[in-house]
């Protein structure tokens, strides 16, 4: 329960085709996401330090083995016996394949692990499939309080095409309005929140407990933002890892761009340059608030 909310998840039989596998665009679309996801473990090896006795727990792997971007990190990561693996679906085939890898099959409520079990919890565009703002909240909080570090992407709400659906700017609707278009056209599935909950970097951000350290970047396909991917530290203490959901309770974030630090004495005008294309970015995103006065971090370029 949270916030009195009862949130439940759920452990399926069958295997979701989150992927929309009949749709004629799916090919194309997995060699873009192909091509996505092997930048976005880039940045996690060069954002989130791990030694060959790293524990790591991926969120949310999926049954499926035949689209090349499924469980991309299990075949990228290169020491597999430090990897459990969870899902609410049934995915044991990963220990075979990777051998030494340990899979467990979850209930979607709770993780069954303790505090800070793993060094890094990994997760894949699994956020927008939880459900609701308190379920993502929850699953989050699960993920801060298993591991010490973590690494998640999610795909952005306001990149023009909606991924599952391959269906262009209904998505910015307003979500009620979205799902009776979606229903009328004849996908209830991707109609139901449970399925599919679209996140901004704003309101990904305001998901994390109090005490987080929340390193936020925008990952771009087209010059357009497509993915989100946050990783930093989980709250110190076992008690923050739930929190009213009040945007940015506490969380630390911090918005990078490609230009990391500006030198001291660089030209101004490049300065200006730079926070002028911060400010294009951040309106191209949607996110209209404003940072100095919302993050608890010293402000730093804030746009990727």
């Amino acid at each position: 329960e949270l916030d009195g909310h009862l949130v439940r998840w759920r452990t399926v039989s069958e295997s979701i085709d989150y992927f929309s596998k009949g749709n004629r665009l799916r090919g194309v679309a997995t060699k873009l996401a192909l091509r996505a996801r092997r930048a976005m473990y880039a940045r996690f090896t060069a954002a989130v330090p791990t030694t060959a006795s790293s524990k790591i727990i991926d969120i949310g792997v999926t049954p499926d083995r035949e689209l090349a971007d499924s469980n991309f990190f299990e075949a990228l990561y290169p020491h597999a016996g430090q990897i459990t693996a969870t899902s609410i679906e049934d995915a044991a085939f990963l220990e075979e394949q990777y051998p030494g890898l340990t899979f467990v099959r979850t209930d979607g409520t709770t993780l069954p692990f303790e505090d800070r079990a793993f060094d890094v919890a990994f997760s894949s565009a699994v956020l927008e499939h939880v459900g609701d703002r308190d379920a993502q909240r929850q699953f989050i909080a699960e993920m801060c309080r298993v591991a010490d570090r973590f690494f998640l992407t999610t795909p952005n709400r306001w990149f023009p095409v909606e991924l599952h659906t391959f269906l262009p700017l209904l998505h910015w609707l307003p979500q009620r309005h979205h799902q009776a278009i979606l229903r009328k056209l004849g996908k209830p599935f991707w109609a139901s929140t449970n399925n599919l909950n679209l996140v901004s970097a704003k309101e990904l951000v305001a998901l994390f407990p109090p005490g987080s350290q929340v390193n936020l970047i925008r990952h771009r396909t087209a010059g357009w933002c497509s993915n989100l991917v946050v990783h930093g530290r989980s709250p110190a203490h076992r008690e923050d890892s739930s929190h009213a959901g009040r945007p940015f309770a506490g969380a630390t974030a911090v918005i990078r761009s490609r230009h990391h630090h500006l030198r001291e004495g660089a030209d101004a005008r490049l300065a200006r340059r730079t926070r002028s294309a911060a400010r294009a970015c951040e309106s191209q995103d949607g996110d209209a608030f404003d940072r100095d006065r919302r993050v608890s971090h010293p402000r730093r370029i804030p746009c990727q």
